[in-house]
């Protein structure tokens, strides 16, 4: 497998580089409901839903600018073989198509929780693949509850939703949503399917949202849309 290898300038232009992607495809990005607060002192596991090529991006965003630790995050062999540099920012590998090298990596992932040091944040996708975000029930591979076993200090566990929706915009909007933190620690037990049921009905409750006009709170602002750039503006009554 290939692991993580920080590297702080690569880090510095990773997140200029992602400010002006961000700016130029999305028309802005939410944090719906509340700003998580992990303790600083323990590692931190996120469990997002995986449905856009975007998601690894997101989570490099949302590290920076919520948690502001070192962030791994779990990513296809193949994948990072191609773009070796986001190793440099904390991405690792695993290869689903090989059961031995599946393991090793549920076991660096398990190393990163458990060794000592500043406590990380460690981004797995549960779901182990693409799926659209509306896939119901959300289903959870099996390497959860491997990660989860023997653990050797306790973690705290939160779950992401992430949607992207083309609304009155030019260009998408994008949300979020955290749910509250839930702390793990050695021998405590851990149901995988009860916590994609909740990662399901968060994803759900984001739906009906969006529906009522809900944004929350704007984490980032894109470039204005035409929309906003040639809008007319009404003229007041008697005016010229």
């Amino acid at each position: 497998m290939i692991t993580a290898h920080h590297v702080p300038l690569a880090e510095f232009c990773f997140h200029h580089y992602l400010n002006a992607l961000f700016r130029r495809h999305f028309h802005a990005l939410y944090l719906d409901g509340h700003v998580p607060e992990p303790d600083p002192d323990t590692p931190l596991l996120i469990l997002p839903n995986h449905s856009s090529w975007w998601d690894g991006f997101f989570i490099f965003f949302l590290n920076r600018r919520l948690f502001k630790r070192k962030i791994y995050l779990m990513m296809l062999e193949e994948q990072l073989r191609q773009n070796r540099f986001f190793r440099l920012l904390g991405a690792y590998s695993i290869d689903p198509g090989r059961t031995g090298a599946v393991r090793q990596s549920l076991l660096y992932t398990r190393f990163l929780l458990n060794r000592s040091g500043d406590p990380p944040a460690v981004c797995v996708f549960p779901q182990g693949v693409l799926l659209p975000w509306q896939t119901r029930p959300v289903t959870f591979q099996p390497g959860v509850d491997f990660i989860l076993r023997h653990l050797e200090k306790k973690i705290q566990i939160s779950l992401l939703g992430i949607r992207i929706e083309m609304l009155n915009q030019q260009r998408p909007d994008v949300f979020f949503r955290f749910s509250p933190l839930q702390t793990i620690r050695p021998g405590d037990p851990f149901s995988v399917r009860e916590t994609s049921l909740i990662l399901g009905q968060m994803l759900d409750a984001m739906a009906a949202g969006i529906v009522r006009g809900k944004r929350g709170m704007c984490l980032f602002q894109g470039l204005a849309s035409a929309n906003d750039r040639f809008r007319i503006r009404k003229q007041p009554e008697g005016g010229p």
